[in-house]
């Protein structure tokens, strides 16, 4: 027999297993933005990565704008700026933007393979099919 109370609440969005994820096609964005300005080496091959992440391309004007900040602070990093302030912000800054397999996890994002074709599945197997043929022919 249940005992009287309130009743029980609904669990967040980010509290429970069965929560929604957002699906992206596992295929680097082919037009991320461009880092203006003058950077440090290390800033300028993490916008290369960062910027070509998959998911990116769901980013809207204020995320670009959030990741520009970002590489402002790994600027400091990289001129020898080595403070626990920096290398904290960047760390959680990285994570927001989904940087890392684990920080993509907590935001729920995953990488799914592309959908291919009927004819490309053909074509695919076509190949496989002709060369078995060849190897067998010869021998």
């Amino acid at each position: 027999m249940a005992l009287p109370g309130p009743e029980p609440k609904a669990n967040k969005i980010g509290r429970t297993p069965n929560a929604e994820w957002i699906e992206v096609i596992d295929e680097p964005n082919l037009s991320p933005r461009p880092l203006e300005g003058e950077h440090e080496e290390g800033t300028i091959a993490w916008w290369a990565e960062i910027s070509m992440l998959p998911h990116t391309v769901l980013w809207r004007d204020a995320d670009w704008t959030f990741a520009a900040d970002t590489a402002l602070i790994k600027d400091k990093f990289y001129s020898g700026d080595y403070s626990a302030a920096i290398t904290m912000e960047m760390r959680r800054r990285e994570d927001l933007m989904g940087s890392t397999m684990e920080a993509r996890r907590k935001l729920r994002i995953r990488y799914i393979r592309p959908i291919v074709s009927d004819d490309e599945i053909h074509e695919v197997f076509q190949e496989d099919v002709e060369d078995r043929r060849r190897r067998l022919l010869e021998e």
